[in-house]
């Protein structure tokens, strides 16, 4: 994860879970914190939505969880999401319509 590409995945992911609908309010929240919004919002965190499950096993295969997917809610191993690049994979992905 220290090369340029290693660099890059981890950016395009972490961007990818970050653009779900799951997370607009947590952006909106931030606008209010600044200042520019008058309107207040409950939101989730990251952790709330990627970091907490109650699965100990990665649901495509025998590892340990890592992460859960923001888009399609699924609980994957390293190598299932940053290796296999989920974000190519991801069935709720808006990014994969034609």
């Amino acid at each position: 994860m220290t090369t340029r590409n290693g660099i890059l995945v981890t950016q395009s992911l972490a961007h990818f879970l970050l653009k779900s609908p799951k997370f607009k309010s947590m952006i909106q929240h931030s606008w209010f914190l600044a200042g520019l919004s008058s309107h207040d919002v409950e939101f989730l965190t990251v952790k709330d939505v990627c970091f907490t499950f109650t699965e100990k096993k990665c649901q495509r295969c025998e590892n340990v969880v890592f992460i859960r997917c923001s888009w399609c809610n699924i609980a994957m191993c390293h190598v299932h999401f940053y290796t296999d690049y989920h974000t190519m994979e991801c069935e709720s992905s808006p990014y994969l319509r034609v």
